[in-house]
């Protein structure tokens, strides 16, 4: 007789994905589009899973037939812009947000959308100028806090700190509760105390946004080692640090981030021994980690071996850090003092 609903076409089409017969899934899509041409989540689902299987042009060509028939739902518009982001084609994409907002799709969401392009451009005033508009549009606390966490980010890319920490605040009191809002603005703060005048001010306020994400949520690795690589660059609290970063490791035992960041408190107490070992472990696990991120574990491999007396390897490090990150004065500095 055939399915009557939605998940009846779906749940024989899971089968198909998982057992890799994708020609039989489509085929069964294709029959469900057909018989419930008007179902949203069947175009959702279609689309979806071709993007899963690297099908992102024919994803783009479902979701728009989707549209054809629900011209403003929000979530084939949002899936179809990201899509086109998924493929860099970000003028295409801003045009879907565009054309959404003008038939009357939720313009918040839509106007968040286009400003993460933007971004994605390094657009930064004119993302921050369609955050400021989804935060007007906003009917709800929780978009519009999601609205004024990426216009503070948005600040922060442009060393708008102060503006940054402002609006990234405002994201928190709206919803205190969302552990991504406290991350950032702890982060911001950090960064912040590096820069402005009032440095303590900022980085206490930090501990204390840090401190309450991690007693919401224990678990969040990346949270601990925030907090305990933040102690160790200070020179602060450097055993509460090195408590922070085992239990950060105890959850991602293979981050070489979480590595470096206990290599480093143990450089700032002393003990080099174990400084030496966590950050060869931080070097083992590179591969995950952007250029920024492995300049700062070479580089500190570099300071490790330069105290220890090995300056063939403290230069090693030092010349690959500044592979990485070309325009940094200090490895340069650091380089010049160093070769005979």
């Amino acid at each position: 007789l055939g399915p009557q609903n939605v998940e009846g076409w779906l749940d024989p089409v899971r089968y198909y994905l998982h057992v890799g017969d994708d020609e039989r899934a489509q085929n069964l899509l294709r029959e469900a589009v057909e018989s419930m041409p008007d179902s949203v989540d069947v175009y959702l689902f279609w689309g979806q899973a071709l993007e899963e299987l690297g099908r992102v042009d024919e994803a783009i060509g479902v979701y728009r037939n989707g549209l054809q028939r629900k011209p403003i739902n929000i979530d084939l518009l949002e899936h179809w812009g990201f899509a086109l982001e998924q493929q860099e084609l970000y003028d295409e994409a801003i045009e879907v947000y565009q054309n959404g907002i003008a038939d009357g799709a939720s313009a918040d969401a839509m106007y968040i959308r286009w400003g993460i392009v933007l971004g994605r451009q390094k657009r930064w005033q004119e993302a921050v100028g369609r955050y400021r508009k989804a935060a007007e549009f906003a009917t709800d606390d929780r978009t519009k806090a999601t609205a004024y966490l990426h216009w503070g980010i948005a600040l922060g890319r442009m060393n708008r700190w102060q503006a940054a920490v402002d609006i990234l605040t405002q994201a928190r009191d709206l919803d205190r509760s969302d552990t991504t809002n406290l991350f950032y603005l702890g982060s911001c703060l950090e960064q912040a105390s590096r820069v402005l005048s009032d440095s303590v001010t900022y980085f206490d306020r930090a501990i204390v946004v840090f401190e309450r994400l991690i007693a919401l949520d224990s678990q969040d690795a990346y949270a601990l080692n925030y907090l305990g690589y933040m102690y160790a660059d200070r020179g602060v609290h450097l055993h509460e640090a090195v408590e922070l970063l085992m239990r950060a490791l105890t959850i991602d035992p293979t981050n070489g981030a979480f590595f470096d960041s206990l290599g480093w408190a143990y450089y700032r107490l002393g003990d080099l021994a174990q400084a030496e070992h966590f950050l060869a472990k931080a070097l083992e696990h590179l591969k995950d980690h952007e250029n920024g991120e492995q300049s700062i574990i070479y580089d500190h491999a570099g300071d490790v071996a330069k105290v220890l007396g090995k300056d063939t390897e403290a230069i090693k490090y030092w010349r690959r850090a500044l592979d990485l990150s070309p325009e940094n004065k200090e490895l340069k500095q650091k380089l010049g003092r160093t070769i005979p």
